[in-house]
């Protein structure tokens, strides 16, 4: 098999999966300097004294140290408002308040010790993070 023919099999295989998989893959993390949010692609790697970076990469291509914590995954979905939720995000539905973590292989919503699938988001709204609004989940 010449190298042209292996890579068109190979890269038609490699991206099937994209195809069935139909959602952005993206995080969201606090940058170091200036504390502002950014979104991207998330990195780990280690500088050459071996020390850990935390980077969120732009779209256009700018890496941005992010305080490792903070990093949250986009879950897929949107509030009813059309904001994009975060893993870290604070959900509000009516006078109830819900962190949005990831468990198990999924995202769910959690109030006190109970969790809950996330299965639509038409009523709920992004009203903070755990992050920057941490008393808006804990006087719960």
């Amino acid at each position: 098999m010449e190298l042209n023919e292996f890579m068109q099999k190979f890269c038609a295989l490699d991206t099937e999966p994209l195809k069935i998989m139909n959602r952005e893959i993206k995080f969201k993390g606090k940058r170091t300097d200036s504390k502002l949010w950014i979104t991207g692609g998330y990195i780990e790697c280690s500088d050459i004294k071996g020390n850990k970076q935390y980077q969120i990469v732009s779209s256009v291509g700018y890496h941005n140290d992010v305080i490792p914590e903070t990093v949250g995954q986009f879950i897929g979905l949107y509030d009813k408002d059309g904001t994009e939720i975060y893993e870290g995000d604070i959900l509000k539905a009516g006078n109830i308040k819900y962190s949005c973590d990831f468990h198990s292989g999924k995202f769910i919503l959690k109030h006190g010790a109970k969790s809950y699938p996330i299965s639509s988001c038409d009523l709920i709204e992004v009203c903070g993070n755990i992050h920057d609004n941490p008393e808006l989940i804990n006087n719960e």
